[in-house]
């Protein structure tokens, strides 16, 4: 590493992903990669900590090679197969940076997209930041770039917005409770961002594509993008982070948006907990493809839907004899919500 930059460790989560580590650490520190041949960049991490969940592959032995020429590696294994995030976090205990950002074990760098990160870090040090990324197929980038939404932690309950190559402080991790264990088999970024945005470290995003994701099949991400994987993936979020989801735990980038379809309540109403009551799964009826606000009469938290989706609400929203719960409202005769259960 160059420069007056603070330590970095990069973190990879690896299972049977041996043929893909010489990419990786090519692109990362120079060398000869599918893409061509990547330059060493100026700025380079401190060391690569590759967390291998049990691998059945010859991962071991491609890293043992990898390390006689790049001495920046840090092998070590979990005790039994046990999940990328699992992975993640083994990774970042061994870590010794002050810095943490991550890349999984299929995808490369674009040279020089660190010290980016890293320059954007220092300047909004009580953040993540992540990037956009490029999208290459069998040794060739496309033209297809994953633009990543600017963040937004109410909009990140609905929707995972940018992919897992992020930064942060690893003291952040630490004080978010790292990457929740139950999201074994999938959307652990999605979990570990909304855990980091808990506790006020909001994403920053920086334009330019500078994560090459690889898209041959091979990813979870392909695997269990289908609809059923993805609500149940959904209400793993919903569950792990119940607070958030009742809006009163938001502490960053989370201000109620206007335009609701049904009573608002008043401003002087009492502050009650959220789910201190109890919670019930909804699912949204309507055929809105859009996203739709409603206001819970009772404890005016701003639940938002989009079709077919499914979240928690507090039981005291569901009916009040008023008929302004969730489940009494109608559109043309239709119910709005019914209860869902998994």
């Amino acid at each position: 590493m160059s420069g007056d930059y603070p330590t970095l460790s990069l973190i990879v989560p690896s299972y049977n992903s041996s043929k893909y580590l010489k990419d990786l650490i090519g692109s990362i520190l120079g060398g000869e990669t599918s893409l061509g041949i990547f330059p060493r960049p100026e700025f380079v991490p401190n060391e690569i900590v590759i967390c291998d969940d049990c691998s059945k592959d010859d991962t071991e032995e491609i890293i043992r090679e990898l390390k006689l020429k790049y001495p920046e590696i840090v092998y070590v294994r979990t005790k039994t197969n046990s999940g990328t995030a699992v992975a993640c976090n083994t990774a970042i205990e061994k870590a010794t940076g002050e810095y943490i950002t991550r890349i999984d074990a299929d995808d490369m760098r674009e040279s020089g997209s660190l010290q980016k990160l890293m320059d954007a870090q220092l300047e909004n040090k009580h953040s993540f930041i992540y990037d956009d990324a490029m999208i290459f197929v069998h040794g060739k980038r496309t033209d297809k770039t994953w633009v990543m939404r600017d963040y937004n932690l109410r909009d990140y309950l609905d929707y995972n917005g940018n992919h897992s190559g992020i930064m942060f402080p690893k003291v952040a991790w630490k004080e978010c409770g790292g990457y929740p264990p139950e999201f074994s088999n999938g959307r652990d970024d999605w979990a570990i961002n909304i855990a980091l945005g808990s506790i006020g470290y909001c994403g920053v995003h920086i334009s330019g594509a500078g994560y090459l994701y690889r898209r041959e099949q091979q990813n979870r991400t392909v695997r269990t993008a289908g609809t059923n994987n993805q609500e149940l993936f959904a209400l793993k979020i919903q569950n792990r982070f119940k607070n958030l989801y009742s809006g009163s735990d938001l502490m960053c980038c989370g201000n109620r948006r206007s335009g609701s379809n049904n009573v608002q309540p008043s401003s002087k109403a009492p502050v009650v907990l959220v789910g201190s009551a109890g919670m019930t799964l909804l699912r949204y009826l309507g055929m809105n493809y859009g996203e739709e606000t409603y206001f819970g009469p009772v404890t005016g938290t701003a639940y938002k839907f989009k079709k077919n989706a499914v979240r928690n609400v507090d039981n005291r929203d569901l009916s009040t004899p008023k008929q302004t719960g969730l489940l009494d409202l109608q559109d043309h005769g239709n119910r709005v919500f019914e209860v869902y259960v998994p």
